[in-house]
């Protein structure tokens, strides 16, 4: 009988534990999602890509702005925040854009979009 409540505890405190780090880890994670905050990402994607280092830039042929530029004029509007270049996209007319994400020092985050022709700063 000794033994099978041995066996009981231990079982009882592996499961307290794992429920412990499941709590650590999921917790942050749900208090982020309902401030409505979230970590940049560091996948980029792009219409045309170039080499640069280890990591694909977006690149928009022509553009008169290009993808190092647009988190600087991003910063210019939004001085509060840090960009990011994710992606360049083109609209159905034909005008093509940086998506940019910011991420401000609480964790909010602003996407941006900034017009490859003109540098205009456009908030989504």
């Amino acid at each position: 009988m000794a033994k099978k409540s041995k066996k009981s505890s231990i079982a009882l405190v592996v499961i307290v534990i794992i429920a412990a780090v499941l709590a650590a880890i999921l917790i942050p994670l749900y208090s982020r999602q309902q401030r409505g905050t979230r970590e940049p990402t560091a996948s980029l994607t792009s219409m045309t890509s170039t080499e640069s280092s280890s990591r694909t830039r977006p690149v928009i042929p022509n553009a008169a702005v290009s993808g190092s530029k647009a988190p600087e004029l991003a910063k210019q509007s939004h001085p509060d925040y840090d960009f990011e270049l994710e992606s360049a996209e083109q609209d159905p007319d034909g005008k093509s854009y940086y998506i940019l994400e910011g991420v401000d020092s609480h964790g909010n985050v602003l996407d941006v979009k900034v017009d490859a022709q003109t540098g205009e700063v456009i908030a989504e």
